[in-house]
């Protein structure tokens, strides 16, 4: 495991265990918390204090497909940007006649928007 994976699993770690979107019933972070922390480090943590995270991943992944995408939230689309903008190579499958998510925050629109 290279520096900026082991940066990123302590990093997510902490992250996740100092939050406050955790049950109070349960150890586990929630899928909002998780989102968060993504987003936190890959667009909002300013350069200086970590690797470059994103960087690392846009490599990782030359291809992304994301299926049921009309049940994406904006966290999880934003996340998917993010990736997808280096290469641009990225396919979306949904459709929007089945999007059964809103109440956990699913948006057509990210289906509608191109990336």
């Amino acid at each position: 495991m290279n520096s900026s994976s082991s940066f990123v699993l302590h990093w997510l770690a902490w992250t996740l265990r100092t939050s406050t979107h955790r049950s109070a019933t349960s150890p586990v972070a929630d899928r909002t918390a998780i989102r968060s922390a993504v987003i936190e480090l890959i667009e909002r943590m300013p350069p200086e204090e970590r690797p470059d995270v994103l960087d690392l991943y846009q490599k990782r992944f030359k291809h992304i497909l994301v299926d049921e995408y009309q049940d994406t939230n904006y966290s999880q689309y934003l996340i998917v940007r993010k990736l997808a903008a280096a290469r641009r190579n990225i396919c979306v499958v949904g459709d929007d006649a089945q999007s059964i998510y809103s109440f956990r925050g699913a948006r057509i629109e990210n289906i509608l928007n191109p990336l």
